[in-house]
């Protein structure tokens, strides 16, 4: 395993942060596993729902390690680097596009 260039470690951390999103957006309200989410919230802790589908900025820090790690195949400190960049990127989206049910 090379380490990765920094175009590579942006492509790869966008596509997480992509992944990301994906799932969090089918979990909402009038998408597809809208029931499935909400027979989750009924028999999980909300430990374990923020990070697998309700929060995209914990769900980043997850989702990048595993893609990472067994998709990507990058190294330990590539991982990490687009671990910390997903969350980031995360952040920056969330801020930019608020949630409606947030603002209320």
């Amino acid at each position: 395993m090379l380490p990765l260039s920094y175009l590579e470690i942006l492509f790869v951390t966008g596509i997480n942060t992509l992944i990301c999103y994906g799932v969090w957006v089918v979990f909402q309200p009038t998408n597809i596993f809208e029931a499935l989410g909400e027979w989750l919230d009924k028999q999980l802790p909300e430990y374990i729902q923020k990070p697998t589908y309700r929060c995209p900025i914990c769900m980043s820090f997850w989702y990048s390690l595993l893609l990472s790690l067994f998709v990507w195949k990058l190294t330990p400190l590539d991982t990490a680097i687009t671990m910390v960049a997903a969350m980031g990127l995360s952040v920056i989206i969330v801020r930019l596009f608020p949630d409606k049910d947030d603002e209320e």
